[in-house]
């Protein structure tokens, strides 16, 4: 993305109320103006100002990567490893959204209360962990 964004208010022919929109400003106009800068008058001239640049965003989601999961039944506890995981990652089973807490001081382990149902016997069902900024693990199949 670049440019600036700016809200600008538009009210258009026949509308009753006032409309906010988001747009893209690519330049400025620069007129010319003397103004005061650190006490010393600073004369600004004609010109163009290129917006184009100001503002630019790349977003790098690092996804988290699952090496390895244990449940216990008894406790109906699951706790998953790997690593690039952050505090608040959902572990999904399926369609089922677990909240992760954390097992480790360095995120390499989570843990989730998730009912055995969710585990039937010898039936293969598919984790993935979700971290908060969207980044999403390739899941591995777990058979109780």
């Amino acid at each position: 993305m670049s440019g600036v964004a700016a809200l600008v208010k538009s009210i258009y022919p026949g509308d009753s109320g006032v409309l906010l929109k988001r747009r893209i400003v690519e330049g400025v106009e620069v007129k010319t103006s003397l103004r005061t800068f650190d006490g010393n008058p600073t004369v600004i001239g004609d010109g163009r100002l290129s917006a184009i640049g100001a503002l630019t965003s790349q977003v790098n989601i690092t996804p988290p990567t699952l090496q390895d999961v244990k449940y216990k039944t008894n406790k109906q506890k699951l706790f998953v490893y790997g690593f690039g995981m952050q505090a608040g990652v959902a572990i999904i089973i399926g369609k089922a959204v677990y909240p992760g807490r954390p097992q480790s001081d360095d995120g390499t382990a989570f843990l989730a209360k998730v009912p055995v149902a969710m585990f039937p016997s010898g039936v293969p069902v598919q984790i993935k962990l979700r971290n908060p900024d969207g980044g999403e693990s390739r899941a591995i199949t777990f058979t109780r």
